[in-house]
């Protein structure tokens, strides 16, 4: 019986060392894909703005910061060549109509608290907007878009859509 015991003890042993072993490992593959994936980014420099205007064919991240950054996926960049413009406090984000509907163009934004009023987004375009407050926010979504909201502050946050745009709001 003692045997046994041992047996099976020296077994559950193996078996969780063998379990923490393969954790650290695919923990480490897939620190190494994100920072794969970071570098493949690179940032565009823009002034401030207060509004977005996305033209059909971007997949956005945005996220709170403490200054105005933007970057997008290098190689898609060199392909599709956007233009990024601000007038008058909004950024204009397009991408040549031919292209825009065979590709996305990955974009990730930092904006300091507060300072985004408005976002609009035209045809096929994704939005995330992950751990960000606000006081206001205007959302206008057209023909596809979709605004993915997570874990925000937003005390009034206004919505217009058209053409089948879809909204998925979750707490955390």
């Amino acid at each position: 019986m003692k045997t046994s015991k041992k047996i099976l003890i020296f077994i559950a042993g193996f078996a969780l060392v063998y379990l923490i072993v393969g954790l650290t490992l695919l923990r480490s593959e897939i620190q190494e894909a994100l920072e794969v994936a970071n570098k493949q980014l690179k940032e565009v420099p823009v002034g401030q703005f207060n509004k977005i205007k996305l033209s059909a064919g971007w997949k956005v991240q945005i996220r709170q910061g403490l200054k105005f950054r933007v970057r997008l996926a290098s190689k898609e960049a060199a392909i599709l060549k956007p233009t990024l413009t601000v007038k008058e406090g909004t950024l204009y984000m397009n991408i040549p109509s031919t292209q825009a509907k065979n590709t996305a163009l990955q974009a990730r934004m930092t904006i300091p608290t507060s300072t985004l009023k408005a976002i609009e987004a035209i045809g096929n375009t994704t939005i995330h907007l992950t751990g960000y407050q606000s006081d206001t926010l205007q959302v206008t979504l057209k023909d596809k878009s979709v605004f993915m909201v997570k874990d925000n502050k937003v005390k009034k946050l206004n919505f217009n859509t058209s053409g089948q745009a879809r909204i998925q709001l979750s707490a955390k």
